[in-house]
């Protein structure tokens, strides 16, 4: 979350714990263990007015386990190739509105919404694009 702190035209949307999370989407993301988020941004928001047509993942936390790491969190049905090309398309925006934050992803993970796939399809889609794929983002799970 450094590098959104220290850009100007970002500072406005990291916002403490959850808060930049929409309400619905606030119980996916489960905190245990002393595992919390610090801190969130709503990167659907931010880019608003920026590359409107380009896919992106929704937001961006920072957890208590490893406070200078960024985890994406998308809520989305499972579409491999939607999740791809919105994982490609928040990296080419990342890359030109705030490149320092790119270094600092440490996952990618995804709350799904709608029918769950088979196991065998998750495990060999997280080998395939190291994407996480759940009903809820474990905060304690998340990789250190």
């Amino acid at each position: 979350m450094k590098s959104f702190r220290a850009e100007e035209n970002w500072s406005e949307f990291v916002k403490l714990g959850k808060q930049a999370l929409k309400g619905e989407h606030r119980n996916l993301l489960i905190e245990r263990r002393n595992a919390t988020v610090l801190s969130s941004v709503d990167f659907e928001e931010a880019m608003i007015g920026k590359m409107p047509n380009e896919k992106r993942w929704d937001y961006f936390v920072e957890a208590s386990t490893l406070p200078s790491a960024l985890h994406a969190v998308e809520v989305h049905e499972f579409d491999k190739q939607a999740l791809v090309g919105k994982k490609n398309g928040t990296l080419r925006l990342l890359d030109e509105y705030c490149p320092s934050a790119r270094d600092e992803i440490k996952s990618w993970n995804v709350a799904l919404k709608g029918e769950a796939p088979r196991s065998d399809n998750v495990n060999r889609f997280f080998a395939d694009t190291k994407i996480r794929v759940g009903r809820q983002v474990q905060i304690a799970g998340l990789p250190v």
